[in-house]
């Protein structure tokens, strides 16, 4: 809620200094608008209305990402991108500064090493982008770390997709580039590896475990053939934000569903799930003539997509955030959209009121959560 309350306030202080020129708001901004909208209106039917409101609180954030991402130049996006790698990078040297493991896996700052790992393999993708755009070869130190990082949380799903994202890149790259890719992920590897061993051979039992037959997935679609027996009494308007944790409680306690798809099915029904499917694929489809322009967020995107069908990551704000500033990395490039609407003096200070409005509200909304 803080987070939603300083995000819609650094919105409302951008416009105010008259830094938003360029700022347009498009039909995208309708469907993530619409997607936080109806987990807000779940709020009214929710059996538990407090983890409605902290669900809907969460996704809230996402509208003036979207909007100050939007405004954004294709070189100031992709040095915004760039920071990535090294925020993957603070994140793992943080976590070995400070021990923030659990049973021998690096969780960091998140506490769920699954969700790091996500970040850490965005990252490490996103240095060597960087290197190859001649940005530095610290890139492929950052990339090295996040390597390190990235077998210490010892989750398996991400680095089985990150090794599908490799073999992509090997066969989109030529010449020279095409072997120091190899090289950096050999010798990545190897130091991944290497490290790992000396501080947790859990981790390697862990990989040893792969298959669709692993503990942790035998739970999950327990979980999953629960959840899609609820849906079926609950697909038009679902349970509301948080209702799978609320329904399960009375006799096993999950708070997440560990499919995204089908969580939000669950809690805001089919109408939830569609304006999310929108979200994600209306860019994709209005500027599919530009694709190879911008294949590297693309192969990103689908690798996130991909996660959350088996994990929890977009309950992470970092996570979703990467989505967010993805889709709007493409739709810069969409060539085929109307050019939105430019702000101007009228709708700007609509906007400002508005940031400051429901910055206020969510403050409000925080010390009651934190007094409760």
């Amino acid at each position: 809620m803080l987070l939603d309350a300083g995000l819609f306030l650094g919105l409302a202080i951008w416009l105010w200094l008259g830094r938003g020129t360029g700022l347009r708001i498009t039909i995208w901004h309708g469907y993530i608008a619409a997607f936080i909208g109806i987990y807000w209106i779940s709020c009214l039917y929710a059996s538990d209305a407090s983890a409605a409101i902290q669900e809907a609180s969460k996704f809230s954030n996402l509208l003036p990402l979207a909007i100050l991402a939007s405004s954004l130049s294709i070189g100031k996006f992709d040095s915004l991108l760039r920071q990535w790698a090294w925020v993957g990078a603070f994140l793992t040297v943080w976590g070995w500064m400070f021990e923030l493991f659990r049973n021998g896996r690096l969780e960091s700052t998140l506490g769920y090493a699954n969700s790091l790992a996500v970040l850490l393999a965005a990252g490490a993708y996103l240095s060597w982008k960087a290197f190859r755009e001649n940005h530095g070869k610290i890139y492929i130190g950052l990339l090295v770390l996040q390597l390190v990082g990235l077998v210490q949380t010892g989750s398996r799903s991400v680095l089985v997709l990150f090794a599908v994202i490799c073999c992509v890149e090997l066969v989109r790259l030529r010449g020279k580039a095409l072997f120091a890719l190899l090289g950096i992920l050999a010798g990545g590897a190897a130091i991944a590896v290497g490290l790992a061993n000396s501080y947790s051979t859990e981790i390697f039992r862990r990989f040893s475990e792969i298959s669709w037959n692993a503990p942790e997935l035998q739970l999950r679609r327990q979980y999953w053939s629960d959840g899609l027996n609820l849906l079926k009494e609950h697909w038009v308007a679902g349970l509301g934000g948080g209702g799978w944790a609320v329904e399960h409680s009375s006799w096993y306690y999950v708070k997440y569903l560990h499919q995204f798809y089908l969580q939000v099915a669950l809690e805001v029904g089919i109408v939830g799930l569609i304006a999310f499917l929108l979200v994600v694929f209306a860019p994709a489809y209005r500027s599919r003539e530009t694709v190879l322009h911008a294949g590297f967020v693309w192969l990103l995107v689908g690798f996130l997509l991909l996660h959350v069908a088996v994990d929890i990551d977009f309950e992470y704000p970092l996570c979703f955030g990467l989505l967010v500033l993805l889709l709007a990395r493409a739709e810069s490039l969409n060539s085929l959209s109307w050019s939105g609407l430019q702000i101007n003096r009228f709708m700007r200070l609509c906007v400002i009121f508005g940031g400051i409005l429901l910055a206020v509200a969510f403050s409000i909304l925080s010390v009651q959560h934190i007094s409760v």
